[in-house]
């Protein structure tokens, strides 16, 4: 599919091959990150990276073949450097190797023309995944699973996941305080309100910060595959604090101000969207709705009209993606665009009966 690109219908033509070969525009001020037109780059680049992923995957879920990238949005330099563009796509190349094979033994990469790269993209043994769509706690961050890990953690009963160390004494935490005892661990995130952004003013808005761009919805798949489970607070901001020899990190309170109403409403949107926007699978790999318990939102009042946001997070006994539709797995259509699968086949694919 070319779109009627002449640089990409040109292109196709000097790739003689039986495999399959499908086509991607790249903007190189995207890629490249520089000059007046790179505005909203950050979210430009990720959107750009989840569609070039979307190809690399369905190419590697149909047999392997070539993917033309035509680099379009500027001058022509005469430039071949490519190191922003592999800084860019590297790592999320490699995360669609489901087995031990290399990187190298999977693609690789070379001009074509000044305007066109050909990348060679290696079938998948299995199934390539571009997003799961749900991810692992660490202590300090939340990752991506592997594809080995998705069969694991269905196989998994609450038994088997048994914590190694006895739990921690509960603080009682005295929310009027400056200072709370608390700090980030896999079962612990804090999220500052109101500092380096503009809170929104209506309702609505605020839910959709807190589910999309703090990140709720993420640690909720991650804090699900804990048998103890986790909390989410929003309102707390970590301050570094400098004791001349080393830096340590301090929870300080900026709470959310909300009146009445709106905690109201903001429980019920995002309660709404755990129900709505999140697929919840049990061991048999059956979409369910959450259980009743799964999320609990409360507030605690710093001062008046003002609180910190806990949502409380229980274990659950299945995986959660914080997509209604799944993990994003996709194959090459008959008209060579990539077809996202249903959640159905990709779940055969990477867990065969």
């Amino acid at each position: 599919m070319t779109d009627g690109c002449d640089v990409c219908e040109e292109a196709v033509k000097h790739v003689t091959t039986a495999e399959t070969v499908i086509t991607f525009h790249m903007e190189r001020t995207v890629v490249y990150g520089s000059g007046r037109k790179a505005t909203n780059l950050k979210t430009r680049r990720k959107e750009l990276l989840a569609k070039f992923c979307n190809h690399v995957c369905a190419l590697r879920n149909s047999g392997g073949g070539f993917l033309l990238i035509h680099f379009t949005g500027n001058k022509e330099t005469g430039s071949r450097d490519l190191n922003a563009f592999d800084e860019l796509v590297d790592l999320r190349l490699n995360a669609m190797i489901e087995d031990d094979t290399l990187f190298v033994d999977n693609y690789e990469r070379s001009w074509l023309n000044d305007r066109v790269v050909i990348l060679k993209v290696k079938s998948s043994p299995s199934c390539s995944t571009s997003d799961f769509k749900t991810k692992i706690p660490l202590d300090d961050r939340l990752i991506d699973p592997s594809a080995r890990n998705i069969p694991n953690l269905y196989n998994l009963t609450p038994g088997d996941r048994t914590p190694m160390l006895p739990p921690q004494p509960q603080v009682l935490i005295d929310w009027s305080q400056d200072v709370v005892a608390l700090h980030e661990s896999r079962s612990i995130e804090m999220k500052c309100w109101g500092i380096g952004f503009v809170v929104p003013s209506d309702v609505e808005r605020k839910a959709l910060l807190i589910w999309e761009t703090l990140k709720l919805r993420e640690n909720i798949t991650a804090m699900t595959k804990l048998i103890r489970g986790g909390s989410f607070y929003c309102g707390i901001e970590e301050e570094l604090v400098d004791t001349g020899d080393y830096k340590l990190k301090k929870s300080k309170v900026c709470g959310m101000t909300l009146t009445e109403g709106e905690r109201e409403d903001l429980s019920r949107i995002l309660l709404h969207k755990v129900q709505t926007d999140m697929m919840w699978t049990n061991r048999t790999n059956e979409s369910i709705g959450p259980p009743v318990d799964a999320i609990q939102i409360l507030f605690h009042k710093v001062r008046e009209e003002t609180f910190v946001m806990e949502v409380v997070i229980t274990f659950f006994d299945g995986l959660v993606f914080y997509d209604k539709a799944g993990p994003e797995c996709y194959v090459v259509n008959s008209d060579l665009t990539p077809r996202r699968v249903e959640f159905s086949e990709w779940i055969q694919r990477v867990r065969p009966e």
